[in-house]
């Protein structure tokens, strides 16, 4: 086909002076029990128009051809003229869902909305899934603002043209010489070209928003963001920032290991963050340390400036808890706190551990991981490592029925040797294999740790746990 045979566009739809009397709208439903002879979308023309009237048959209504005919016309019209069309919730609902590569026009006006799924009834406008914003593009052929020519820079660009967008705040450049209508504009500032301004954020502590201003028309991989904490919204824990029109996304931080979910207190209310698009979470580049670390390192000695509890010479302090609560560690060194020989391996990622007082390091396994709450509460539990806090009373585990696994059970509170930690063998002993103080029953279906600011070990063996 040649762009040569392009159609006569319709001006207006077909018979769009038709009187009221000669012209109807054609209803979604069937008119054969309403109105014998008339059509409808569901029926088209119905069977009655196609009987001789002889046979009883109804000739079509010509209101419902030129109804028929005006619709379609109308549509063509639209098209011809180059009109968008926008979302429709009674349109998406009737069709199931817009089809995989619709386009539609931003409500918001300034760009267009690329269906990425097919059957997709949600709705861009309000941060529906599965829409993809289309650019109206970087470049601007005529006036990007104010009826002026452009000139553009020559050698070694001496002399140029630029333009502020005062609404969209976006500085343009001159890049092709010409009139007021003919110039050619490339955007400079504004998406792309550094983090955009979003203003403070609203909503709740873990589900805050964002707005963006007018000019960041797409949300691509590298795309930075700025914004201040709103008041009253220092997230708790994991955090979800819904962005202007691009949807609801997932707050992550940098590690060693990746981009890892928020733990609380790293967005703090009246703090001014920066975020980049990872194409899947905004990963903070800007971020406090979170409800894990209270007890903050001074400005430049490398002391720890807050922290309570008692350590020993030349061991390691430890952190007990998330107030900065420290205990002893193990042993560095007899005197310097330095260590003489050190031998042995150990895997990259994995804790180094002392095997002997010669300095001989040994593989101590991966760090174990604290999920979240402490254990304060009876209740059944998987294999794994738990923070078992007594404060309360006596906390009393099951453990699995099955003999598969490890557990580690440390006490989180100081307080096992004032109200206990029993763990329940469900069905099978528990005890033997090791030499523990806190043991008050071995070889038994229960076993209760007695001892406060302890923790230990069980292990399946093939007919009891193993205290190790």
């Amino acid at each position: 086909m040649q762009a040569s045979q392009i159609p006569v566009k319709f001006p207006i739809p077909f018979a769009a002076d038709a009187g009221s009397g000669f012209i109807r709208p054609i209803p979604v439903a069937s008119q054969i029990t309403i109105t014998p002879g008339a059509a409808s979308l569901t029926d088209g023309f119905p069977p009655l128009n196609f009987l001789a009237e002889g046979s009883g048959g109804i000739p079509p209504f010509g209101q419902d051809e030129n109804g028929i005919l005006n619709q379609i016309t109308a549509w063509s019209q639209w098209q011809n003229a180059g009109a968008a069309v926008t979302y429709d919730s009674s349109f998406s609902t009737a069709i199931s869902g817009y089809p995989k590569g619709s386009l539609l026009y931003a409500a918001a006006g300034g760009f267009w909305w690329l269906s990425t799924v097919d059957n997709n009834v949600t709705d861009p406008d309000t941060g529906g899934a599965g829409w993809q914003v289309i650019a109206s593009g970087q470049v601007y052929a005529g006036n990007p603002n104010g009826n002026v020519a452009g000139f553009a820079g020559v050698e070694n660009f001496l002399s140029q043209s630029f333009l502020w967008d005062t609404v969209n705040k976006i500085l343009w450049l001159c890049t092709t010489t010409g009139s007021s209508g003919s110039s050619i504009w490339t955007q400079l500032t504004g998406i792309g070209t550094g983090a955009v301004w979003c203003g403070s954020s609203s909503g709740t502590a873990n589900a805050q928003s964002i707005s963006v201003p007018n000019n960041v028309i797409t949300l691509t991989v590298g795309t930075s963001l700025s914004w201040e904490v709103g008041a009253g919204l220092t997230n708790t824990g994991a955090l979800t920032l819904a962005v202007g029109g691009f949807g609801t996304i997932p707050v992550y931080k940098e590690s060693i290991t990746g981009p890892v979910v928020l733990i609380g207190g790293e967005v703090v209310a009246g703090n001014i963050l920066t975020g980049t698009y990872d194409g899947t979470h905004i990963q903070l580049t800007s971020v406090a340390q979170g409800t894990a670390a209270k007890a903050n390192a001074s400005s430049n000695t490398g002391n720890v400036s807050a922290m309570f509890g008692t350590s020993v010479a030349n061991t390691l302090p430890v952190f007990k808890d998330t107030t900065g609560t420290i205990e002893q560690g193990p042993t560095v060194s007899s005197s310097t706190g330095n260590v003489a020989a050190v031998s042995g391996s150990t895997v990259s990622g994995h804790v180094a551990v002392f095997a002997d007082s010669n300095g001989t390091v040994a593989d101590g396994g991966l760090f174990p991981t604290f999920g979240g709450a402490v254990i304060s509460t009876s209740q059944a539990v998987s294999p794994g490592v738990y923070y078992v806090d007594t404060t309360g009373g006596v906390v009393t585990l099951t453990l699995n029925s099955v003999l598969s696994g490890a557990y580690t059970f440390i006490d989180a509170s100081n307080y096992w040797g004032i109200n206990n930690l029993i763990l329940n063998g469900n069905g099978n002993n528990i005890g033997g294999g090791a030499t523990l103080a806190i043991a008050s029953a071995n070889s038994a279906s229960t076993f209760t740790a007695n001892a406060s600011d302890y923790q230990f070990s069980i292990e399946a063996l093939s007919t009891f746990w193993r205290l190790v």
